[in-house]
Parts: C-alpha cells; sequence; structure tokens
C-alpha cells in the first residue's frame, strides 16, 4: 500500500491474554437503561438527513433523562468498537466519542484516550469464554449496548494462485471469522433488543471479486460477510435491530481518489443511527 494508506483490518486480535480489564466506574445517567433514556422504538422512515443531524442526549446532570427526540443518533448511545486501537479503530471511537457516544474501547491493549467517553477495555477476541464475560461486564456496568461496531481482522496476500499459502487462511479466519464469530454471538441478544441496536464490519470488493492473488483474503470476507447476513436475517422480526456490511477498496489517512477515508468511515459509522432499519439490516454499502 502507498504513503498514507492503512489496512482496514489493522487491529489484529489474539496477541494479548484471556484477561478482560472494565474500569470501575460509571459516568451520571450513562448506567441507565433504555426506559429512562426514552429511547423511540425505531429511527423515523422519513430520510436521511445527513451524519450527525437530530439526536438528543441519554444524560444530563444526576443522570436525569434530558429527552431524545424522534430522530436517532449516535448521541447518548452505548457503542462497542473492537480494534478501536488501530488507525480505522480510532477514527470511530473518537468520531463517535465527539458525537456523544459512550465508546467502550477493545483491543488487544488498553491505551490511553483523551475523552472521557471512551472506556478503554482489553480482551482476547479468539477466546470465545472471555469475549463472553467482556460482553456480560459492558451490559451489566451500562445497562445496554445500542451498536457493536467490529474493526478486528487483517490481511494476507499471494504472489499468485498456485502460490498461495494455506496458512494464511489459518491466520485470516482466525482474525476475520472467528473474532467476528465470537463478538456477534456475544452481543447479539443485546442488539436485538436494543430499541435502535446497530452492528456493523468493513468489507472489501474481494469478498465478491477476488483476484488470483487474494484467495484467502477475499475468501475470509465472504465467509466473514455471510455471517453479518445471518445476523441480518436474526434481526428481522425486530423493530430496531440492523447488521450491515461496508465495503471500502483501501482506507486511506488522506483523500484519494476511489478510496475511502478513516475520517469518512467514521462518520458513516456515527450516521448509523440516523438511518431507518430498512435501509440498513442486510445491506452492503459501498463507501468508495
Amino acid at each position: 500500500m502507498g504513503t498514507g494508506t492503512v489496512p482496514h483490518d489493522d487491529d489484529p486480535a489474539g496477541e494479548g491474554g484471556t484477561s478482560v480489564t472494565l474500569p470501575a466506574r460509571r459516568r451520571g445517567g450513562l448506567a441507565c437503561h433504555v426506559d429512562d433514556c426514552g429511547l423511540v422504538r425505531r429511527p423515523h422512515d422519513r430520510g436521511w438527513r445527513g451524519v450527525g443531524t437530530g439526536g438528543g442526549r441519554c444524560w444530563a446532570a444526576g443522570g436525569q433523562n434530558a429527552g431524545m427526540t424522534e430522530t436517532s443518533s449516535a448521541d447518548g448511545r452505548v457503542i462497542v468498537v473492537t480494534g478501536a486501537n488501530g488507525a480505522s479503530g480510532r477514527a470511530v471511537t473518537e468520531r463517535l466519542a465527539a458525537d456523544g457516544a459512550l465508546v467502550i474501547a477493545a483491543g488487544r491493549s488498553i491505551r490511553p484516550w483523551d475523552s472521557p467517553k471512551i472506556v478503554p477495555t482489553a480482551v482476547d477476541l479468539l477466546d470465545p469464554d472471555a469475549t463472553h464475560r467482556f460482553a456480560d461486564e459492558v451490559i451489566s456496568e451500562h445497562g445496554r449496548v445500542d451498536g457493536l461496531i467490529h474493526l478486528v481482522g487483517g490481511w494476507r496476500g499471494a504472489p499468485s494462485f498456485a502460490g498461495t499459502d494455506l496458512a494464511d487462511w489459518t491466520f485470516l479466519h482466525d482474525q476475520v471469522v472467528r473474532t467476528l464469530q465470537h463478538t456477534t454471538l456475544a452481543f447479539h441478544d443485546a442488539l436485538r433488543d436494543a430499541p435502535a441496536g446497530r452492528f456493523a464490519m468493513v468489507s472489501q470488493p474481494a469478498a465478491r471479486r477476488p483476484d488470483a492473488r487474494s484467495a484467502t483474503y477475499g475468501a475470509a470476507k465472504a465467509a466473514a460477510e455471510t455471517w453479518t447476513l445471518a445476523m441480518a436475517a436474526s434481526f428481522a422480526s425486530a423493530e430496531g435491530g440492523a447488521a450491515t456490511i461496508l465495503v471500502v477498496k483501501a482506507l486511506v489517512s488522506e483523500a484519494k481518489p476511489g478510496l475511502t477515508t478513516v475520517d469518512d468511515l467514521a462518520a458513516t459509522v456515527s450516521g448509523l443511527w440516523n438511518r431507518p432499519v430498512s435501509e440498513l439490516n442486510g445491506s452492503r454499502l459501498e463507501l468508495f
């Protein structure tokens, strides 16, 4: 990749231990339950008016409800970002916090953040038990989960199809597929039951149109997309749940034709709560 380009799965999991670390603190009304926040049952269906429009705050001084308007936004949401320590994860985490969400920033290790709305967390997402404990602690601490943004993965390529090393498949299966499976299974019920639950993962055109050198990567992304679509099917009877695939060719730090900046990805993620379920659930949104 050229200068200024970052892989869109730039925080592979599995290098840390199996422990989960959640700071033992609560922030005013952030521990409130959905009913206390007065959240609408689903976003309005009158069309998307742009990222960051509308919304109210879930918390106010002393934890009192400050009122949610009919327009649903990321403001006041409790959102988990996995792979938060990577370049794309940092952009998404910081944007969500700036837009008023409480963000549980999960990575292989804890890193410092400047915002009090970001709760750093260390978890090994390749360990299903650790991942479920992580989900249980988040829900117990904050009362609900409104979103899960999965930005964990990795990349491997080959010199040719015949030169493909199947060890790359083993690596990608763990990083791209297993971490996705563990996190979605752990958070599924909370997202299904949330008034406006959102799940999103990042994919790449290779999932549908791989070239000869990207067999393992394309196969892993195709598997991740299929899993996400199955999750979307499970949300079909829920009023507010949506699972969405965000497709990029590559993520870059500075704008380049045909590519997606990490800031644009972050804006799209924050805007998911402004869009109706009918636009999002089971959708594959191209960001290039």
